[in-house]
């Protein structure tokens, strides 16, 4: 705690101000409400299931913005209206049904200017309506007047002769009839009467009707959020105070205060449409200043006119999906909406932090409607609307109805939260659409509209959310920051809303070990609470972070009145210790390269921001960006993916967006970006000291180092000052490679002098030219850059005088699921595809049949593991990526192991095996040369077994055909390989599939192929003794009903493989993996000789199996998936009547 000084402002003078200085009032209930969605909702909901406390609030708001249409838009006008949606419907094909088809709008191609052009024809207007009233020339004065007299005044004849003029020459002839509203002081701004023309009435224009629509709705939709004819003269007020007093001050604390509260958290100000020099405050300033008081509102109605859109959805459609943020504000015209929430088959979704490890990837997707876009918010939507894909098969609970006249989206639109719920057309269903943009418009220039939304709000609030409010605490943690001590008093449960946190115990031996990471909607200490216990590991920032701190004592509190609220955690610490069981236990005791490593599956998920940041200068990280960029879209990132550069950020907030003034305005920006979007990539582009290399530094729950392979592997400025600003996100690098392949030990030189990358590496394929300097350069010192310049010479150099034995591979598939950033793309997002080889000798030769139907089934595969057989299979494709040479050197190999002169020359006294162990290790160490793990295209791990310490291992790095040979490595026949001083064998004796380490490891869907024996389970019952002579000539008498007890061997080996029968169960049974086993039971395990007839048992299977996954519509294909999505996502084709 420190000395803190307070600002206390009573509630009557509160309301005083919101009277007299309404739009710096805004700025204080932006706050609250800010807090009130950010912390108090999304706790109530998300983590403690009050989804009726919540839910209702929304429910019990449409009494307050249910606005009926117009009498004369109703009836015949209304029909009209439907008849030419009828006519579209019937010309489109049965396909293009389930789409959406708004209504086209003559105007709005003429609309689309520039924001600062709109904002001085409103002060232009502003001007014209300061200055004398003059006699108006009218051709048909009489035909005007009669009109008057005769019609009643219409929402839809505000027309300017300005506005008359984006018609085109068509009705120019119109415009000297129709009076400004602007040039009448004397009519209140919300209902300003315009004369109409009756010859232009009685023809009953069809796009004349399309607008008067469109002016009914946005009338309705302004009156529903307050902007009332009742508020006009608070809003005149509000205008001559702020123009009269101080018409400066205003322009900067508009400029300020935007620049403050840019977050989408705080409302409504959209940081892509504002303007980095502040011109759109100093015009709204001028334009108030200069209209002598009068409302600038008809001005925001001219604009805001051609924003609506009439669409049609058919019965069915999802107008707003779950966890989507809301696209804006739907009013109905005719029909029923239906707002509900998705209910799983197992009841209530656990929620909060409480993501499963494990689900089940082929699931089928939620739900059978079909998402509907407008061609307005088709851009928001398009980025935002893309859910979990993973979702379970969920049913739907209805909440409420939406009747014609009701909006539905205010609180979520004006709040600009993401939705709770999810909107479908009951029936055919007709509305009119404003997109959130234009709603910000409306609330930046108007607070009236946000503070009758918080006032609407307060009074709906049930008793049980403001307790919750009330004891919530709303925390900001700097990077780096520890927010709990290991061995703490367990205070608090806290949950993240923003940023990244990391759980890490501390041994006795001192020893660091990373338990796991925590990214945005999770949730930590919830067992520590419950329990009163002591913190069992130290939790720090690894960025900057905001939480809720929901406190013991108000979790005591509401355990007492809703016991629901203990059953719903309960229920969470319960999903969690069963993932705890499930998960690995390898890693006790493993082989552990680096013991700060956090490559496991808690912190290779839910990664909202990652940082691009070269070695060395030179390196092409602006490409390299743009094409994850692409990757990660075509992949479908949750609601969007977009880059960041210093020049965007400058492009925004301006020159000073760095300076101490501009910080937190930028700050403010960066996060209004990761709450819109679902993964943010900073790209350093610029010199090594700017604040932009720091910013994306500070920001990145993971930072991806990008280097060059054939450029010098010493340490680069870049990492340099990286290790200066002591960051504890995740590092991993990324090495470039021209052509698809990596010399061997390339990968060890860059690794070995690196010790801070602990989330591993990659490799990747881009074809790249070398950059020019970053702007705005530093200068340097001589012998800097000189040093640089020898380190480019010297790569260039090396590039043709380093000797090869090719340059490329044999065979190199360009295939798009097979691209190296879509790999990256997917270990990003945790959507890794895995693929897990058992052992079993010969028989493994299937599974380079299983490897080659995968391929053609367009199945990616991203990280392999394998064990004995399958270590040396999987290691042959990791080399490469490809088929052809994984089957050519199998088949070679599997030509040598044939051979039984080889196999008897190398037999040798029995005392440790049959065998000396040469010709096997001769025959693996020809098929791998001296290439390492490391260097291999596909990530890839073996397994063995340490009997010297009694625990398995896992080896990712080191020599290949070492770790395969131990991993093959049969007790009696071959020897155990020595590894630092431990034995190793075949690793199938503890684990022969796997699957729980690939796990681990973040795969999110599984391929395990198991080709091992099927042990006999027939009875026995040869009694409690056994003679050996009975035994023989039981096996020689072929009339015996006794079956043959097992050899001494057979015993041996079950023995052997008691833990690993156990382990194979558990892997058929995780979810998330899909186990395949080959038909190879007629084929024993040294039966090497039948390669081409086993090859053909498991290409046969596996083009069966996957056909048979296909036809269920379960064949994990991210890429596939996405596109069919969007196609369901895209607009109808218009026509020019429709």
């Amino acid at each position: 705690m420190v000395d803190t000084t307070i600002a206390i402002i009573p509630a009557s003078a509160f309301r005083r101000l919101t009277r007299v200085y309404p739009k710096a009032t805004a700025h204080i209930v932006q706050v609250i409400l800010t807090r009130l969605q950010r912390v108090t909702f999304a706790t109530a909901h998300s983590y403690l299931g009050l989804n009726n406390d919540v839910l209702g609030i929304e429910k019990q708001m449409t009494k307050f913005t249910t606005q009926d249409l117009p009498n004369e838009m109703r009836g015949a006008a209304l029909d009209r209206l439907k008849d030419k949606f009828i006519k579209e419907r019937d010309r489109l094909g049965p396909e293009e049904i389930i789409k959406g088809i708004a209504l086209h709008n003559p105007s709005a191609g003429r609309r689309r200017r520039s924001s600062s052009f709109l904002r001085k024809e409103a002060v232009l207007h502003a001007k014209m309506a300061a200055q004398p009233k003059r006699p108006v020339t009218m051709a048909n004065p009489e035909d005007i007047s009669g009109d008057r007299e005769s019609a009643g005044p219409s929402p839809g004849d505000l027309l300017s002769t300005i506005q008359l003029s984006r018609f085109g020459p068509r009705y120019e002839h119109l415009a000297p009839k129709l009076l400004s509203p602007l040039t009448d002081k004397e009519n209140p701004p919300f209902m300003a009467p315009v004369m109409h023309s009756s010859p232009f009435h009685r023809k009953k224009d069809s796009v004349d009707e399309d607008a008067l629509f469109r002016e009914s709705i946005l009338d309705c939709i302004m009156n529903g959020i307050g902007l009332t004819s009742s508020t006009r003269d608070v809003l005149r007020k509000s205008s001559h105070t702020s123009g009269d007093i101080s018409p400066k001050l205003l322009s900067y604390d508009s400029r300020r205060q935007k620049a403050v509260f840019t977050n989408n958290a705080f409302g409504f100000i959209d940081p892509y449409d504002g303007s980095a020099d502040g011109e759109t405050e100093s015009m709204m300033s001028m334009s108030m200043t200069s209209a002598g008081g009068t409302s600038p509102i008809v001005n925001l109605r001219e604009e805001l006119r051609n924003d609506i859109e009439i669409v049609y959805f058919p019965q069915g459609s999802v107008l707003v999906e779950q966890g989507e943020r809301h696209p804006g504000l739907y009013y109905v015209i005719d029909g029923f909406l239906d707002v509900g929430i998705p209910v799983s088959d197992k009841g209530d979704d656990l929620v909060g932090g409480s993501r499963p490890a494990y689900g089940p990837p082929h699931e089928e997707f939620f739900p059978t409607l079909k998402r509907t876009t407008t061609s307005s918010s088709r851009a928001s939507v398009m980025t935002s609307a893309t859910n979990d894909t993973k979702r379970k098969k969920q049913s739907r609970k209805s909440l409420y109805l939406i009747k014609p006249g009701g909006i539905q989206g205010y609180v979520g639109s004006v709040a600009s939260y993401r939705s709770y719920t999810d909107v479908v057309a009951k029936t055919d269903v007709y509305v009119g659409f404003l997109p959130r943009s234009s709603l910000e418009r409306i609330a930046e220039r108007y607070p009236i509209a946000l503070l009758t939304l918080a006032k609407r709000l307060t009074s709906l609030l049930p008793r049980l959310l403001l307790h919750i409010d009330f004891a919530l605490e709303w925390v900001q943690v700097s990077a780096g920051q520890v927010i709990y001590h290991q061995g703490d008093e367990s205070d608090a449960i806290y949950l993240v809303l923003n940023g990244r946190l990391r759980s890490v115990l501390e041994g006795t031996d001192g020893k660091i070990t990373v338990v796991g990471e925590y990214g945005q909607g999770e949730s930590v200490g919830e067992l520590e609470v419950m329990t009163e216990s002591t913190r069992p590991a130290t939790l720090h920032a690894i960025r900057d972070t905001e939480l809720a701190k929901f406190p013991r004592s108000l979790f005591n509190s509401l355990a007492q009145e809703h016991p629901g609220i203990t059953i719903q955690v309960s229920k969470l610490i319960a999903q969690r210790m069963r993932d705890l069981v499930e998960l690995p236990m390898s890693e006790k005791g493993g082989d552990h390269a680096n013991a700060g490593s956090v490559k496991t599956a808690a912190s290779v998920v839910n990664l909202r921001t990652v940082g691009i940041l070269p070695v060395t200068a030179g390196v092409p990280v602006v490409e390299f960006g743009h094409r994850l960029q692409n990757a990660l879209h075509q992949i479908g990132v949750t609601n969007g993916v977009t880059s960041l550069n210093q020049a965007a950020i400058l492009n925004h907030l301006g020159r000073h967006a760095f300076s101490k003034m501009g910080k937190l305005k930028l700050s403010q920006y960066l996060a209004d970006l990761e709450e819109k979007y679902g993964m943010v990539l900073y790209i350093a582009d610029t010199n090594v000291n700017s604040p932009w290399t720091q910013t994306c530094i500070t920001q990145a729950d993971c930072i991806l180092l990008v280097g060059l392979a054939e450029s010098s592997p010493s340490i680069g400025e870049y990492e340099r000052f990286l290790l200066g600003m002591k960051t504890t996100a995740r590092k991993e690098l990324v090495l470039l490679h021209s052509e698809r392949y990596c010399p061997p030990g390339v990968t060890r030189q860059w690794l070995k002098n690196r010790m801070w990358i602990n989330g591993g590496h990659h490799h990747i394929q881009m074809g790249f030219r070398l950059t020019p300097e970053p702007s705005h350069p530093q200068a340097k010192r001589l012998g800097a850059v000189l040093k640089q310049r020898v380190q480019v010479i010297q790569a260039e150099i090396q590039k043709y005088t380093s000797r090869r034995i090719r340059q490329t591979p044999l065979y190199s598939a360009q295939t798009p699921f097979k691209g190296d950033f879509h790999r990256l793309g997917r270990r990003l997002c945790g959507r890794s595809v895995g693929l897990v080889l058992g052992g079993g000798g010969a028989r493994g030769i299937a599974q380079v049949g299983v490897i080659k139907a995968l391929e053609e089934a367009g199945i990616p595969i991203d990280i392999i593991g394998g064990t004995s057989i399958g270590s040396f299979i999987g290691a042959l494709y990791a080399r490469d990526a490809d088929v052809v040479p994984m089957y050519g050197r199998a088949k070679k190999f599997a030509g040598r192991m044939a051979s039984m002169w080889r196999f008897m020359l190398d037999l040798t006294y029995p005392t440790t095996s049959y065998t000396t162990g040469h010709e096997f290790n001769r025959g693996i160490f020809k098929t791998f040369g001296d290439s390492q793990i490391e260097d291999f295209w596909l990530e890839y791990y073996c397994n063995t077994t340490n009997i010297s310490k009694s625990r398995p291992e896992f080896h990712s790095s080191g020599y290949t055909w070492r770790y395969v040979r131990a991993s093959m490595s049969l007790a009696g026949l071959i020897p155990p390989i020595c590894d630092e001083g431990s034995m190793l064998l075949d690793g199938g004796y503890i684990d022969n599939l796997t699957v729980a380490h690939m796990k681990g490891l973040g795969a999110d869907v599984i391929f395990a192929v198991d080709v091992g024996s099927i042990d006999d389970n027939t009875p026995q019952g040869y009694g409690d003794s056994l003679s050996g002579f009975w035994t023989v000539l039981n096996r020689w008498n072929p009339f015996s009903a006794c079956p043959n007890p097992p050899t001494l061997s057979e015993i041996q080996a079950r023995l052997a493989y008691v833990s690993s029968i156990d382990n194979l169960e558990r892997a058929k049974n995780t979810p998330g993996c899909l186990y395949m086993r080959p038909p190879i039971d007629p084929y024993g395990t040294l039966d090497f000789g039948k390669f081409d007839e086993i090859y053909q048992v498991g290409y046969a299977y596996g083009k069966q199996y996957l056909e048979k996954l296909r036809s269920e519509g379960s064949l994990p294909l991210p890429e596939e998936t996405e596109e069919k999505k969007k196609l369901q996502r895209t607009l109808a084709p218009r026509r020019a009547s429709i």
